[in-house]
Order: C-alpha cells, then sequence, then structure tokens
C-alpha cells in the first residue's frame, strides 16, 4: 500500500468533510468526471459529510474548488466547507496569503483568516429576498420562506428544533415544488432579532447536519427579513455558533474551521 501523500479531514463548526489537494497532484487523484462515483463510499468509511477538491484557479480566482455532497450529488456552494478551504490553503498547501479567492458553483467567494483563529466567507450575492410560501404535505400545511444562499433553503421558523422530525423534513426536502433538485430545509428557532437557534436537513446528505453554513444564512436572513433590520446575527446550530452579517447584497458568514486528522493517499482510498 505505497502512499501517494496525505489528505485530510476537517470540521467546521461540526460539518466534516474530506479534502484533497488537487494543485500539482492531478495524477494522484481520480479525474473529475470519475470522481462521483468514489465520493459515497469514501464519506462513510470517514464519516463525514461531503468532499472537496482545491484545484487551480481560473476566471481570475486564487483556486477552484470541486465539492460532492456525502451521496456523490454535486454542490454548488458550502459556508463551511469555504472555511475549512481557507484554513486547507493556509495549513496544507502553504500559501501565506490573508485571503483567498475561491471559485465555487454558485460563483466566487471570498475567505479570509482572521486574528482570533476563525474564518470569514464572502458569500455570494443574495439575489431575491426571502419569498414566503406554504407547501402541503400529508394534509398539512408547513409555511417557510425560500431563499437561496448559494444552494436553496427552505427556512421553517418553529418553536423548538425538535418540532419536526428527520422524516417530514425529508419529504419536505423532496417536495415537488422544489423541481427534482430539491431542497435543503433549515429550521429557525427564534430568540431575539439578533440570535436564534437552527438546524437543516440537507440535501445530499439526507440528514440534520451539525452545522450548515448556507442554512446559517439563510435563518439570518429569515429572522433579519421579519425585524426589518440589517447587520450581524448569532446563529446558534447544534455543531457550534456562526455569525453572519447581513449589511451587504453579499453576506458574511463567520465561524470555526479545523483539520481533524491527516490520512495516507493511496491505491486504496478510492476504491
Amino acid at each position: 500500500m505505497k502512499s501517494k501523500g496525505t489528505f485530510v479531514t476537517m470540521s467546521g463548526a461540526g460539518n466534516t468533510f474530506a479534502v484533497f489537494q488537487a494543485v500539482g497532484h492531478e495524477g494522484d487523484l481520480p479525474a473529475p468526471e470519475s470522481r462521483r462515483a468514489f465520493v459515497a463510499p469514501l464519506c462513510r468509511n470517514l464519516a463525514v459529510d461531503g468532499v472537496l477538491f482545491i484545484e487551480a484557479g481560473r476566471d481570475q480566482a486564487d483556486y477552484t474548488w470541486d465539492f460532492y455532497n456525502a451521496d456523490g450529488s454535486s454542490a454548488e456552494m458550502c459556508g463551511n466547507a469555504a472555511r475549512c478551504a481557507g484554513l486547507f490553503c493556509r495549513e496544507v498547501i502553504r500559501d501565506p496569503r490573508p485571503s483567498y479567492r475561491f471559485l465555487t458553483g454558485a460563483g466566487p467567494v471570498t475567505v479570509e483568516g482572521l486574528a482570533d483563529g476563525r474564518w470569514r466567507v464572502e458569500m455570494t450575492e443574495i439575489k431575491n429576498p426571502p419569498a414566503q410560501k406554504t407547501l402541503r404535505l400529508l394534509d398539512k400545511d408547513h409555511q417557510g420562506f425560500a431563499v437561496n444562499t448559494g444552494v436553496p433553503h427552505f427556512v421553517i421558523p418553529v418553536e423548538n428544533l425538535g418540532d419536526l422530525p428527520a422524516s417530514v423534513c425529508r419529504a419536505l426536502r423532496q417536495h415537488p415544488e422544489w423541481g427534482p433538485a430539491g431542497s435543503n430545509i433549515t429550521l429557525l428557532q427564534k430568540e431575539s432579532a439578533t440570535r436564534a437557534r437552527a438546524k437543516t436537513y440537507e440535501r445530499g446528505v439526507e440528514d440534520f447536519t451539525a452545522a450548515c453554513g448556507t442554512g446559517a444564512v439563510a435563518a439570518a436572513l429569515v429572522l433579519q427579513n421579519e425585524h426589518g433590520r440589517q447587520g450581524p446575527v448569532l446563529i446558534r446550530m447544534p455543531g457550534g455558533d456562526l455569525e453572519v452579517d447581513t449589511a451587504s447584497p453579499a453576506p458574511r458568514l463567520t465561524g470555526p474551521a479545523r483539520i481533524t486528522k491527516e490520512h495516507p493517499l493511496t491505491e486504496e482510498t478510492f476504491q
């Protein structure tokens, strides 16, 4: 079992990923067109929520990313993975610049390392404000707000995060309203105009995750839309706290990122 190098597993507020350096190591990794087939077994083996390949930059970006959910589907954007990508470039690729511009499926995002060790992501611009919708499911109406924060979310205000089980969120995630791709489902438990608890049932993972960056941004937008204000919001997710600043059309998401383990990259990694 000859090693071809290493890769790492990472955590962004409990949202976990396997991250690979494709820049300069293209021959050691599956070609982009064949990666999808390897993702689901790799995520099961490593118990992670997604897989990220950091590739050479293009279109004025420092790096390009190729991101997959745990089921092998592609994801245009992931706020927690973006923070992990910034830390990966600094600590693994050894690129010392203070911020990194990534080309994602949702467009360019900028990730900046902060003095306190956290990472801040300038997300893609929000094109449309949250739109109120009512979904009919099993003779019951579910009211919420649809908003795209790089990927689609349906944000449902609840009294308690345990009010809607995963089975209901799974059905809502696959509701015909969203078309074949479906939508993430984010539950929002409001605490004040600037503070809330939230958790997201993520498409592609097909379960609740410890944290969801795009879900935190969606929750913050719905919260602030209700109160008619913009600015910093604290979103408390099961895996940790995320700060969202909605003062500009491109929200800023701030939170932790860390490397959890270094793994040998071998021929068996993608089998």
